[in-house]
């Protein structure tokens, strides 16, 4: 799927490079941009203020209509450098009131936002801005009407600033789970939300495998291998993480050397096509500037989070742009008109990549509505959403394991409820679900240790401890598998060994197994 969507982000590289070409089509979607970010930002703080309309909730965080801070931060890096565009070219006109307010409006979503990384982006962002002032300034170069402008902005951003932190002072205390002073001690004092203790697994995951990484894509298995016991109390062993909240680690930890080299050498490969180093010989436009302070800025935030390449498409759409206005051909669409070979694989490829993702978008659709209507206790329907979801998408671990989830559940549900035929028949799927899912992810230590759950209701101890104990080679730190192998092992008379394998999930989490142990007392009362 990322591979897709990166397939789909050199499509939105080639629509910037060829048809935003012309003064008047850049300033159109400057503008289109400007109105996006008016739009979001209104809603943003008013979200904020007033509470979410759609979930009804009260938020923390302002996220808007992109569903998650670090997006709505992302975006707006990339996006307020075409805003200072936009007014430079208005500002002595009415439409300057426009976009200074549609600025003001972004300042106040950003700050508002509290994503820590967005605020970096945004401060090194404005490292272009500052060197080709700097320039300018020597050469002489810079009017009465630049420094209006300067000033200009500098006081929209304070004020903007101020006006966020007046709307913070007016949230509810009992829903202040953000403050500014809270957001920028936890970077001073090292308390960054367990970014350092990912990190570490990343780097760890790197060494292992430092040429080729340890694993193309998810990071989620590096970091069940190489997290310390210090991260696991941290997140518990069921942390879903995909990513290491810093793209070169996540090249290094998931691709190794040669996947950060090929990444890094596309991105300078297209700078040098853009002319990188007419960025600090004083001879480059505001615009020019402008984009590559939402390119800077961009791959700043990008170091301390994960990348959102959901969100990035302005990223490589601003390339695009660079790069049409260095390298302009004459007649962009001619060039294809003429090549019939090269429109034709243009359109196969095009249309693959659209069948592909359309079936992906289809699978989601399938997959949320059997998550959201299992929790009915009404199966036929989920579990058809579940198989149709698998259809359209293979290869894709996730889909297959929560579907082997909903059957367990089911036959726990149906076992409670006394339903004997329904219970045999829903943990022989599950059983088979999970079979067929261990022999395609071997490296997987989630799906043994639902075999093994699935093994153990049907009363198959050895196969169970079997399980358990390949799913323990995989993830030697996950105390929830101790738990149950040493359940096994006491249900199968194996009572020394069950005692050692408890107290190694004793040291690592002893609340959670003193817990388990009190719940299940009538069926496993081991003395530790």
């Amino acid at each position: 799927e990322s591979f897709l969507v990166q397939f789909g982000f050199v499509i939105f590289l080639l629509a910037g490079y060829l048809f935003v070409r012309e003064a008047h089509d850049r300033s159109l979607f400057r503008q289109t941009i400007v109105f996006t970010v008016f739009l979001i930002s209104i809603y943003g703080i008013f979200q904020y203020l007033f509470g979410d309309p759609v979930s009804k909730t009260i938020v923390g965080r302002v996220k808007s209509l992109l569903g998650d801070p670090n997006a709505l931060g992302a975006f707006l890096i990339l996006s307020i450098p075409l805003i200072l565009v936009e007014l430079k070219q208005y500002f002595q006109k009415l439409r300057g009131f426009w976009m200074a307010g549609c600025l003001f409006l972004a300042i106040i979503a950003l700050f508002l936002s509290f994503s820590r990384s967005a605020w970096v982006g945004f401060l090194f962002g404005l490292i272009p801005w500052l060197v080709q002032s700097f320039i300018r300034y020597r050469q002489k170069a810079i009017r009465k009407l630049n420094y209006t402008l300067i000033i200009l902005v500098l006081t929209i951003i304070i004020t903007g600033f101020l006006t966020s932190q007046i709307c913070t002072h007016f949230q509810p205390q009992q829903h202040k789970d953000y403050e500014l002073d809270s957001r920028v001690s936890s970077i001073t004092q090292g308390n960054d939300s367990g970014r350092a203790l990912i990190w570490s697994a990343a780097w760890k995951s790197f060494k292992a495998a430092p040429i080729v990484g340890y694993g193309i894509g998810s990071f989620q298995v590096s970091f069940h291998r190489f997290q310390s016991v210090t991260a696991l109390r941290f997140w518990g062993p069921d942390r879903d993480l995909r990513q290491v909240h810093n793209e070169t680690l996540h090249y290094l930890a998931t691709q190794g050397i040669l996947g950060l080299f090929s990444y890094f050498g596309l991105l300078f490969s297209l700078f040098l096509g853009a002319k990188f180093s007419g960025l600090f010989g004083g001879k480059i436009s505001f615009e020019k500037t402008a984009l590559w302070s939402a390119i800077f800025g961009y791959l700043c935030y990008v170091q301390l989070n994960y990348p959102l390449i959901h969100h990035s498409f302005l990223f490589w759409i601003d390339l695009g742009i660079l790069l049409g206005m260095a390298k302009p051909p004459a007649k962009p669409l001619a060039l294809y008109s003429k090549n019939n070979r090269l429109l034709l694989t243009g359109i196969i490829l095009l249309s693959l990549w659209s069948f592909f993702c359309i079936n992906i978008f289809r699978a989601d659709l399938h997959y949320y509505k059997a998550f959201n209507t299992t929790r009915f206790h009404r199966y036929e329907q989920p579990f058809s959403n579940y198989r149709k979801a698998i259809l359209l998408t293979p290869w894709n671990f996730h889909y297959r394991y929560r579907y082997g989830i909903s059957l367990y559940r089911a036959a726990l549900w149906e076992s409670k409820h006394q339903h004997p035929k329904l219970t045999a028949q829903y943990l022989k799927m599950a059983q088979i679900t999970l079979l067929n899912l261990t022999k395609k992810n071997p490296d997987r230590y989630e799906s043994l240790f639902l075999l093994g759950q699935v093994n153990m209701q049907i009363g198959n101890f050895k196969n169970a401890i079997l399980e358990y104990r390949q799913a323990l080679r995989l993830y030697p730190l996950n105390y929830k598998i101790d738990y149950s192998l040493a359940k096994a092992l006491w249900l199968l008379g194996y009572r020394t060994e069950s005692i050692k394998v408890f107290q190694a999930g004793l040291a690592l989490n002893p609340s959670y197994m003193k817990e388990m142990l009190t719940q299940e007392k009538t069926t496993f009362s081991i003395r530790y």
